[in-house]
C-alpha cells in the first residue's frame, strides 16, 4: 500500500515505502565481529540464511533495506553474501556508526523520515546492545519495532529471552521468519 503523504524524493525510484512504511535494518553483520561471537558454523549459517531470506524479500516486495556497520575499522566489512543482496535493493542505505546506536551520529532518522519509514524489522547480531539500543531509540523517535527469533542473534546463538520478552512488550516478534513472510503477504493483499 502507498503512503499517500509520501512525495517522490530525490534519489529514490518510487519514493515511498510499499508496504505500510516498513524498513528492514540489518545490524553489525561484519565479518570479524560475527566471528567474534561463540557461534558454531552451522548456526552462523542458518542466521545468514534466513536474513538473505528476508532479504529477497525485500527485493520482491520494494522494502527499504539499511545496513548498519559499527565501526568498520576494527569489525571489517558485512558480510559479503549479505551486503551484495541488499545492495540489489532499489532503496538500500549503508550507515557507519560509531556506538550501539543506530541513531547517534548518523543519518537514520532523516532518511527514514526522506523515505516514510514507519516500522523497523531489525535483523543482525549483538541482540542486548546495537539491536536494542537502536530499538530504543527507534520507539523513542516514533517509529514501531519488529524483529523475529530467528534472523537476530546474541552471542550464543539464541536470542535472549529478555530481548525477546522486551521486543514482545515494545513492539512486535515474530516466532520465525516465515511468520515474518506471511504478515507482508497479507499487507500485499
Amino acid at each position: 500500500m502507498k503512503d499517500s503523504n509520501c512525495l517522490k524524493k530525490e534519489g529514490h525510484e518510487s519514493g515511498y515505502c510499499l508496504i505500510e512504511g516498513i524498513v528492514v535494518m540489518l545490524m553489525d553483520m561484519q565479518d570479524r565481529f560475527v566471528k567474534k561471537l561463540r557461534l558454531k558454523e552451522a548456526e552462523r549459517i542458518i542466521l545468514i540464511s534466513k536474513q538473505l531470506t528476508i532479504l529477497g524479500l525485500c527485493r520482491q516486495f520494494n522494502i527499504p533495506v539499511i545496513v548498519s556497520e559499527i565501526r568498520k575499522d576494527l569489525h571489517g566489512a558485512t558480510i559479503k553474501i549479505l551486503m551484495d543482496e541488499a545492495k540489489k535493493n532499489t532503496q538500500f542505505h549503508l550507515i557507519s556508526k560509531e556506538n550501539n546506536n543506530g541513531f547517534s551520529g548518523t543519518d537514520l532518522d532523516p532518511y527514514l523520515k526522506s523515505i516514510c519509514g514507519k516500522k523497523l524489522f531489525f535483523m543482525g547480531i549483538n541482540d542486548y546492545a546495537c539491536i536494542k539500543h537502536t530499538a530504543e531509540s527507534s520507539i523513542k523517535n516514533g517509529y514501531e519495532i519488529m524483529t523475529s527469533k530467528d534472523v537476530i542473534s546474541g552471542p550464543y546463538y539464541r536470542v535472549d529471552d529478555k530481548i525477546d520478552q522486551w521486543f514482545k512488550s515494545e513492539g512486535t516478534c515474530f516466532g520465525s521468519i516465515e511468520e515474518f513472510m506471511k504478515f507482508i503477504q497479507s499487507l500485499k493483499t
